[in-house]
């Protein structure tokens, strides 16, 4: 075109490339205008011609060519150029100004009108709305356009003529708002040529009846979604708690104002702590770590023996059970009145530890002078790891609460002389023992070692025949601890008569009756030993009571109490959905199998000879039903498998409460339902089925940290002297491939076995070397168990893991009774 100009002004050159932009544009919309109304190729390309050959080029032809003759008639100016042709508007210009003002023409109509096809297609007031909007902004974008073209000519005058077809324009639009919908008549007569039968799209029609289904769907007029029926036929209130005697958990961080008693504003409100806990509120980390640090800095100023008076109530343990902790103060007296003495153990194995923690270190705030707290055993990174605290502390606060408790626990007195009568301590006594003064020389602001007097203090029993002794020996190896000693009659008599003091009150033990009274002295007619427990019905499963020693005016009264309900967690502090798998694969699988069971289980176990006559192609009809009946039995395996994870969810989450970790002693499944329920049936069998958890953890090294350590001592084929050291051993460098797993796999065979005799690789008592040599070491590779924080994830993936591997042998058709001995073997390993 721009061959026919006739002036060198610029205005009056075309540019083509729009016009190859334009045809691509116009042949894209018809290409979703046909799908949309499932028009076939050739009626596709027919609507690609009709869009650019008559809606763009010979519409623009013929409004270029009016265009042309209406400026020239009527908007030219007086001659103001040389050359006439200077001065008039050229065709090729006007069809120039048709393109440019088609382009958005094109992406109301042919682009937007097509996505809202949905909408202005129906019958509606407010769709009707949109559609006619639609084409006067379409009809009125493009006269605008038309007018900026050729008001940009100098020689042009009143252009804005050009904007009068706006005024009737819009007053159609507003004639039309009465009822007329332009565009489906505009479609109508648009698609008309090519689809006779349809006056929409298909999807429009799907979705208008979708639409039309949920407007007049039946809805249930006499259902009340804030009522249930139970099974019972009672009837509950959906907006209200089920069980209303359960008071609601506290969700609410306490304030400043509130955690700060208002009578003295420097310490915590243990009224309203108290309350908090029970509720099982938390509170925030500052005011935690404030507690932690406070109570720290009180324990640090105290010495390691602390000289107490009577009267006083002796406590043992409390291991995580929070509200019979509340039990405890309300049996043994209020702690603003009643001097009371803790022995130790007061986290672990329950799921209050950080309670109990927090509550006992505020009250020693307010009452540094008459309440006291000793160390126990649990006090200490190995176990808290290895059991539940830590991961307690990280559910319900972070690592930094457990990161300060581990420091304040460093702080904590190791024994105490009551009464300058009874020396108190947690665990027992020691070979390194002679008087008192040992104690007050240690150096106890450290994690306790796996030898010596720091831990025989905290872990040392009693022997079980204490007085009925047939042995000459003071002190022999304690086998059911894994470290220290059992202590004898004559060792506790000889240590008393040396230290002038009547008697050793304990902790340490669960005891069925929450004490223990052991053979008396022959000087004194006292119990030598006395043990007092106080965490009653350990783990939920001891049905054991509990029990406090209140000592005043020379007179020793034991009181005894039961366990308090408490709220229930999860093995663990396991959501629901991790612990419902089982559950859930069991019933998907059940549905699969009704899904899938087209035959009878009596048409299924026919044998090929009592098949009906063959249809005209046995062979397909047979490799079918062959197929079919695979599918089935295979879909069955899977649903006796999800029931066999289900059975073991159950009895195993019922054994795991024993445990407190979660960590079943070796073959515990193997001896089946009833051996099972015969084990935790009372005290005693709760006991030993518990008793691999009273072991010392195996101090293990880390996978990376052992490789580095055989790499740095690689030429001097020489080890530290550990309980290990005989099984790491090497001879060259090539091997220390081989000896890493010797020591790993020694190391972790050291907790599942019970090797009496002194310095076996299996028992952490007798290295020689210092305990400045063995730092505990973080993430250790020890045995898995449920209770730690290290295997925790790792087990719920091996859940997950084991879960699908079982699916997989039952598809492949492995025998049920192999599966179910490799599950038992699962979990026994756990």
């Amino acid at each position: 075109m721009t061959a026919f100009a006739e002036t060198k002004n610029t205005w009056a050159r075309d540019d083509p490339a729009i016009l190859i932009l334009l045809f691509g544009c116009l042949f894209v919309a018809a290409m979703g205008w046909s799908v949309v109304y499932s028009y076939t190729f050739l009626d596709a390309v027919k609507l690609a011609f009709v869009m650019i050959l008559r809606d763009f080029l010979l519409v623009g032809v013929i409004i270029a060519t009016l265009l042309r003759l209406f400026a020239n008639k009527v908007l030219l100016s007086p001659s103001s150029h040389s050359s006439p042709t200077d001065s008039s508007v050229e065709w090729a210009y006007a069809f120039d100004v048709h393109t440019n003002s088609f382009f958005p023409f094109y992406l109301t109509l042919y682009v937007a009108q097509l996505i809202l096809l949905p909408i202005i297609t129906k019958d509606k007031w407010v769709c009707l709305l949109v559609g006619n909007t639609l084409y006067l902004a379409g009809f009125a974008q493009y006269i605008y356009g038309v007018y900026l073209g050729l008001s940009a000519l100098p020689f042009l005058i009143r252009a804005e003529i050009l904007l009068a077809p706006l005024l009737p324009l819009f007053a159609s639009y507003v004639v039309s708002l009465l009822g007329f919908n332009i565009a489906i008549h505009v479609l109508r007569a648009y698609t008309a040529p090519s689809t006779p039968s349809k006056t929409m799209p298909i999807t429009q029609a799907h979705v208008e009846k979708a639409i039309e289904q949920i407007e007049h769907r039946r809805r249930p007029s006499n259902i009340d979604f804030t009522q249930h029926i139970l099974e019972d036929g009672n009837i509950i209130s959906t907006q209200e708690r089920v069980i209303k005697d359960v008071q609601a958990p506290a969700m609410n961080i306490p304030t400043d104002a509130q955690f700060f008693s208002k009578h003295d504003p420097s310490k915590p409100d243990v009224a309203f702590l108290k309350n908090h806990f029970y509720r099982e509120g938390r509170i925030s980390e500052d005011h935690a770590m404030w507690i932690i640090e406070k109570a720290t800095a009180v324990l640090r100023a105290e010495s390691n023996v602390l000289q107490v008076d009577a009267p006083i109530t002796v406590c043992g343990d409390i291991h995580g059970q929070y509200y019979d902790l509340m039990k405890l103060f309300e049996v043994g007296g209020s702690p603003a009145d009643t001097r009371y003495l803790f022995l130790g153990d007061y986290v672990d194995r329950g799921y209050f530890s950080i309670e109990c923690v927090l509550y006992l270190w505020s009250l020693k705030i307010w009452y540094p002078d008459t309440l006291f707290l000793l160390r126990g055993n649990h006090e200490c990174r190995h176990l808290t790891d290895y059991f539940t605290f830590k991961l307690e502390c990280k559910h319900k606060y972070s690592e930094r609460i457990y990161d300060a408790c581990m420091e304040s626990f460093c702080a904590l007195p190791l024994a105490a002389v009551m009464n300058k009568q009874f020396l108190c301590i947690h665990g027992g006594l020691s070979p390194e023992l002679t008087t008192m003064d040992d104690i007050r020389a240690l150096d106890r602001f450290r994690e306790p070692p796996t030898h010596g007097l720091m831990c025989d203090i905290l872990w040392s029993d009693p022997v079980e025949d204490f007085g009925q002794e047939k042995m000459n020996e003071s002190f022999v190896h304690n086998h059911v601890r894994g470290c220290s000693y059992f202590f004898t009659y004559q060792a506790a008599c000889q240590f008393l008569e040396r230290n002038n003091l009547l008697s050793i009150i304990r902790a340490h033990e669960a005891q069925d009756a929450g004490y223990r009274m052991y053979r008396k002295t022959k000087t004194t007619g006292f119990p030598s030993v006395m043990t007092i427990f106080s965490a009653p019905n350990y783990l939920d499963v001891y049905n054991n009571k509990a029990a406090v020693l209140k000592y005043e005016s020379n007179v020793m009264n034991i009181r005894q109490f039961n366990c308090t309900p408490h709220p229930y967690w999860l093995p663990n502090f396991m959501d629901v959905f991790t612990w419902s798998l089982p559950f859930v694969g069991e019933k998907i699988t059940d549905m699969l199998v009704a899904v899938l069971n087209t035959c009878t289980k009596e048409e299924l176990e026919e044998s090929d000879d009592e098949i009906l006559p063959q249809p005209p192609h046995p062979e397909d009809s047979v490799e079918r039903r062959k197929i079919i009946k695979n599918k089935i039995l295979a879909v069955g395996r899977m649903a006796r498998v999800f029931a066999l994870l289900r059975e073991e969810s159950e009895k195993v989450g019922e054994l795991k409460s024993i445990t407190g970790s979660a960590k079943l002693p070796y073959g515990t499944l193997a001896s089946g339902t009833e051996g099972i329920k015969d084990a935790i049936s009372g005290f005693e069998d709760a006991r030993k089925s518990d008793i691999e958890n009273e072991r010392l953890p195996p101090e293990l090294f880390d996978a990376e940290e052992a490789k580095a350590f055989l790499a740095q001592h690689a030429h001097s084929q020489s080890l530290p002297e550990t309980p290990l050291a005989g099984d790491l051993s090497f001879s060259s460098s090539g091997s220390m491939e081989a000896s890493i797993e010797a020591a790993l796999s020694s190391a972790s065979l050291a907790s599942s076995q019970s090797n009496s005799s002194l310095g076996g690789p299996s028992t952490p008592t007798s290295p020689t070397s210092s305990p400045s040599k063995m730092p505990f070491r973080g993430r250790h590779g020890r045995q898995a168990s449920l209770g730690t924080t290290w295997t925790s994830p790792s087990t719920r993936r091996r859940s997950l893991e084991s879960t699908i591997s079982m699916i997989q042998e039952a598809l492949d058709g492995k025998d049920l009774e192999t599966l179910a001995s490799v599950g038992e073997g699962e979990k026994g390993s756990e």
